[in-house]
């Protein structure tokens, strides 16, 4: 149970960091990311990149079945980064972009406070 609860804090620094990072994101930044997805180039690496994520977060999905409770966090929280990452390509205006940040933190707070509420408390 011990090694849970480690766990538990590890995916509860992950998810605050991961929210505290998207809600914090200025303008310019979206601006900045979104004349970097411009390139062709660049948004096939961001497209390559969701999908690793993705496959991971699909891994460590079929992985939580194996009596390992903290797993559908760490799942959750990379389904989130890949879903995110995907829907940055369909909306790549730096207005979209911040927007998506904004929601994005919000989820990953969520995820936070769950974390924190189910395994480190």
């Amino acid at each position: 149970m011990r090694s849970l609860h480690n766990y538990g804090y590890v995916l509860f620094v992950v998810a605050m960091f991961a929210a505290l990072v998207r809600l914090t994101k200025s303008r310019h930044s979206a601006q900045s990311q979104s004349l970097r997805l411009e390139d062709p180039r660049a948004r096939l690496t961001q497209k390559l990149l969701a999908l690793i994520v993705l496959v991971g977060a699909s891994a460590l999905s079929a992985m939580s079945t194996m009596h390992m409770p903290w797993l559908w966090v760490a799942a959750a929280v990379a389904w989130l980064s890949g879903v995110q990452s995907i829907l940055a390509l369909l909306f790549r205006t730096p207005d979209q972009m911040l927007a998506l940040e904004r929601i994005f933190g919000v989820l990953f707070s969520g995820i936070a406070v769950a974390i924190y509420l189910v395994f480190v408390r």
